[in-house]
């Protein structure tokens, strides 16, 4: 299924780019602490039909002539027909006027924001976006790594004690350049670029018909469908469901951003990315990064929704009786081979992992039956008494659970119900009472889990 949408996308949006800007029609600025804006003037009332082009004599254009033509198309200063009919023809090679209108309406913000000015971007921030390319769509490696990357603010900087607050507005684009140095759109380069950007925009407009359809989340989960699976096994068509009905009311709780009017950040061949505000506790709290990413034929969306552990969760319990009597201040859980002895039987094994000087404290695991503990305290070899504060535990038994709905034997489809974000947080789990964060990793056979470990996260 997910292979067929993705041809379907691919058919749909092929896609491209661009235009240039009079020579003239731009200005240079600079100061010590910024790079160079290109700032992005709108079109006077005497200029021709046609968009008047610093071209060479060559029959070539600049990487910077195209992306501010760009800046044109999007902001709607020129007909997108006569900005494609006054590129030089070798700037959009094999890209047809209609892949350009698509590459032009995927790039376009849903609000209408205007592109005011164009920033060449840094090397580091070029590296990191070239890096995403390389990730998911390495077949464009070349292009990624010729290509040159601009910022397209749609807002100017925030003057703030005499300084530039340089946080604007804007979304961050490339030009492909050729071996002379000349701009150019890449059909390849666009095609990618459209097909993420599409399934971006299926994605809101299901969240927002969801919401207007009374929580109907079908639609949202056959887009979440399209990811690589989760996990093996029967139980995936409703783990979608859930985790779309999950995202569908953290929208309708949260993110004051309607999903249509999302603001790119981002739009690269495999990678796309979107902010919106969101609110926690009824105020306003800030912004959050939505990202889509295509890769082997895949669509996949993280959204930012973070896992917790609740107070029962948290709790390490054998027979049902909590394992973990003792917390610290600073949520260090104390434990001690003395206190453990009655409720765990004998120690089986005490291995030092990490010796440290006389007097300071080791890293050590201590095992019994089903249960492995990584301690950081004292160990007395002689007696093979312990004690320390809990670095991370592993459980390979069933007598053994994480309060009442986490256990070795539990379906792996019923865990996915039950924390639909795990994959997205990287395993990483908010915890109350025991640590700050944790991450918990399983291994599982035949769609059970067979082993849990949880550990200090960081």
């Amino acid at each position: 299924m997910s292979r067929t949408f993705c041809q379907q996308l691919k058919r749909f949006f092929l896609a491209l780019l661009i235009l240039l800007l009079l020579g003239n029609s731009a200005c240079l600025r600079a100061d010590m602490t910024s790079l160079p804006e290109i700032e992005v003037f709108s079109k006077t009332e005497n200029t021709n039909s046609l968009v008047p082009l610093n071209q060479q004599a060559s029959g070539h254009i600049s990487p910077l002539n195209l992306a501010q033509a760009l800046a044109f198309a999007i902001n709607g200063d020129y007909k997108i027909e006569d900005i494609y009919q006054s590129l030089p023809a070798a700037s959009h090679t094999g890209v047809s006027l209609e892949d350009f209108r698509a590459y032009i309406k995927a790039l376009t913000p849903a609000k209408g924001d205007k592109i005011l000015s164009l920033v060449d971007l840094d090397q580091g921030s070029k590296d990191s976006y070239q890096d995403k390319v390389l990730l998911y769509q390495p077949q464009l490696a070349d292009l990624a790594l010729t290509s040159q990357y601009y910022r397209f603010n749609t807002s100017q900087p925030n003057m703030q004690g005499g300084k530039e607050n340089r946080e604007e507005d804007g979304f961050v684009l490339a030009i492909q350049v050729s071996s002379n140095g000349w701009g150019y759109l890449s059909p390849a380069w666009l095609e990618g670029v459209v097909a993420v950007q599409d399934f971006a925009a299926f994605y809101f407009s299901a969240l927002e018909d969801d919401a207007m359809n009374g929580g109907n989340a079908a639609p949202l989960a056959f887009l979440l469908d399209q990811d690589q699976p989760a996990f093996a096994g029967p139980g995936l068509n409703a783990y979608y469901k859930t985790k779309a009905e999950a995202i569908s009311h953290y929208y309708v709780d949260a993110v004051t951003t309607l999903p249509k009017a999302a603001k790119p950040s981002c739009l690269l061949p495999g990678y796309a990315s979107y902010l919106q505000e969101y609110r926690y506790g009824g105020r306003l709290s800030g912004i959050r990064e939505v990202e889509f990413f295509h890769e082997h034929d895949h669509f996949r969306v993280l959204e930012p929704i973070r896992e917790s552990l609740d107070n029962e969760e948290a709790k390490l319990l054998v027979y049902d009786q909590d394992i973990f009597p003792k917390l610290t201040a600073s949520n260090r859980v104390l434990l001690s081979s003395a206190d453990l002895h009655p409720l765990l039987g004998p120690l089986l094994e005490l291995e030092p992992l990490e010796t440290s000087e006389e007097g300071k404290e080791d890293t050590f695991r201590a095992s019994y039956y089903g249960l492995s503990l990584v301690v950081k305290g004292q160990i007395n070899r002689a007696s093979q008494a312990w004690s320390g504060s809990l670095e991370s535990l592993e459980l390979d038994s069933q007598i053994y659970s994480l309060g009442q709905s986490i256990y070795v034997g539990m379906p792996v489809a019923d865990f996915y119900q039950l924390h639909p974000f795990y994959l997205d947080n990287d395993r990483i789990f908010r915890m109350n009472g025991l640590f700050t964060e944790v991450r918990l990793d399983y291994e599982a056979t035949d769609g059970v889990i067979t082993k849990l470990v949880l550990s200090r996260a960081g």
